[in-house]
């Protein structure tokens, strides 16, 4: 039997933009509040940040500076997530920026006990 896979390429139908392999009638508005909000959180995060709208039952974004991505889990929630080859770092707090400087101090806390073994 021969089954075509579905497609994650979101269609505008009308108000709907979904993509046939999402079946979530996710909405064409909530593709561009996710596009404005991603767009904010890169302007409230400062220079460099990009924005990642994606949808999965809806739409969702996210954003990305290097390795680091930030998430907003709810109203004055933030996620801040930052995997390397070296470890992994995550943090929860209520702005994005306490959230990203909360995983820099724990990878800076982890170069500084790295180096401490260095030391005489």
């Amino acid at each position: 039997m021969n089954t075509k896979p579905l497609s994650w390429t979101p269609r505008r139908r009308g108000d709907i933009y979904c993509a046939p392999a999402c079946g979530g009638g996710c909405t064409h508005a909530a593709f561009l509040k996710a596009h404005a909000d991603a767009k904010r959180l890169c302007k409230r995060l400062g220079p460099g940040w990009e924005a990642d709208v994606y949808e999965n039952l809806g739409w969702h974004y996210s954003v990305h500076k290097g390795q680091c991505h930030v998430y907003r889990n709810g109203p004055g929630r933030y996620w801040a997530s930052l995997e390397t080859k070296h470890g992994q770092f995550h943090h929860h707090a209520r702005t994005p920026k306490k959230a990203v400087d909360a995983i820099v101090k724990q990878c800076v806390e982890v170069a500084e006990a790295m180096l401490a073994v260095t030391r005489p």
